[in-house]
């Protein structure tokens, strides 16, 4: 925190303003899955407070001092996530566990309690709070070491019109990740249809292709009768895998990509580690990766394909399945979405159940059965499914400048670094 206050802003600890009232200790043994739910740290995620794996707890006469209402900040205070906050934004109440923090405002205390949210959401706060941390590799707060950490207190009307530009950005944010899942949505259940059924016959005949609109029984289920099912080293040129050995580390060299750095139909390179230039072309005897070819995850999270993009080049691979199509835009396209199908990846899932290691060997690899179709419907149908992923990346892209003028705009407001215009406000 700078050593300047702002001018009308005072610096002062949080505890002057705010009581973190802890949680109940409330025994495991006794959590049911329905009634009021019980908010513990692991419920504490991106800024807010997530239900989707919550336990319940029956109403056995808790003190109201344990209960969370709409709008309340909480923090944690034990563990990997010491420090995050997250604002609880449901109406029904919930119960807080024990280790769980909850922001109260004094009844004399000069704070809004949104204004508060965006300052205990800040890294420097969460920095602050972790100084104090005690313990091992598990960091441990206690409420009277969060409320010993001092903040920057602009005038409650500040404060409010503050806490207003921040929601206006927020609200946006949430705006375009709701349109984002929408649109992940409907690839999913466009690449269910499309590569499992096909195009429709009224959509194939305006491309000039013939259907019939009947099916067929195969090793993949019901498939259109004009299409057949394939081992995959039938499809593709080649298919390998990269080496199973591991290069040391190297300060120069090449970057070695391994399953873990197969995410979001992207190489995530910056995550992978160097080698040397000589194990790099070691590696390469075996597979040396191209741009189009596609890439398989073989260890840990199986699957997760990727079409190489010249950009990405060059680096080697471990433990990854390298499918290579000779530059096959087309058949590239069309392999990475078929091996990220809701249908494929059930059946995958189907075929690795009960073992506690994930792994595929490349002879699993090369046996694999994928479906074939007409050039022309192959290529309209990863057209149509290109189509919808432009529109998810460009949405992805607007939210990444939404929330990186968010921080910007925190960094500004909550140092007073930049000040708002207050005569609009109540």
């Amino acid at each position: 925190m700078s050593s300047i206050t702002p001018d009308g802003w005072r610096k002062a600890k949080l505890g002057a303003n705010v009581k973190v009232q802890g949680g109940y200790a409330f025994k495991s043994e006794n959590f049911m899955e329905q009634g009021i739910p019980i908010i513990r740290i692991s419920n504490i995620k991106d800024g807010l407070i997530d239900l989707s794996d919550v336990v319940h707890y029956m109403d056995c006469n808790i003190p109201n001092e344990f209960v969370v209402r709409n709008g309340d900040v909480l923090v944690a205070m034990s563990g990997a996530t010491t420090g995050k906050t997250g604002k609880y934004r449901i109406k029904n109440r919930a119960f807080l566990n024990q280790r769980v923090g909850l922001f109260r405002i004094l009844a004399n205390g000069n704070m809004d309690k949104i204004f508060l949210y965006y300052v205990t959401a800040r890294n420097e706060f969460t920095r602050n709070l972790l100084i104090n941390a005690i313990g091992g590799a598990q960091p441990n707060v206690s409420g009277k070491q969060i409320e010993e950490i001092n903040i920057l207190i602009p005038p409650l009307s500040e404060q409010r019109k503050i806490a207003s530009i921040l929601s206006s950005v927020d609200s946006c944010i949430e705006t375009t990740e709701a349109m984002i899942a929408k649109l992940q949505n409907l690839k999913k259940a466009l690449m269910q249809e499309l590569l499992t059924k096909g195009l429709p016959p009224k959509v194939a005949a305006k491309y000039g292709i013939k259907k019939g609109g009947k099916f067929k029984d195969s090793s993949l289920g019901k498939i259109p009768e004009e299409w057949e099912v394939a081992k995959l080293e039938n499809v593709c040129v080649r298919v390998t895998d990269g080496t199973h050995d591991t290069p040391k580390p190297s300060k120069y060299g090449f970057h070695l990509v391994t399953s873990k750095n197969l995410r979001d139909g992207r190489i995530e390179i910056k995550n992978s580690y160097m080698i040397s230039n000589h194990d790099y072309h070691e590696v390469n005897k075996r597979s040396k990766v191209d741009a189009g070819d596609v890439l398989f995850g073989m260890i840990g999270t199986v699957g997760n394909p990727v079409v190489v993009e010249e950009r990405d080049l060059p680096f080697a691979i471990k433990n990854v399945g390298l499918f290579k199509t000779n530059g096959d835009f087309v058949l590239s396209q069309w392999l990475f979405y078929y091996l990220s199908s809701p249908s494929f990846l059930k059946s995958l899932d189907t075929q690795l159940s009960g073992s506690s290691q994930r792994f595929v060997g490349l002879g699993f690899l090369r046996e694999l059965r994928v479906p074939k179709t007409r050039r022309k419907e192959m290529n309209i149908i990863v057209q149509l499914l290109n189509s919808i992923q432009y529109k998810i990346s460009n949405v992805k892209k607007c939210c990444k400048k939404l929330q990186d003028l968010k921080k910007a705009l925190m960094q500004d407001l909550l140092t007073g670094k930049v000040r708002v215009k207050v005569d609009d406000v109540a």
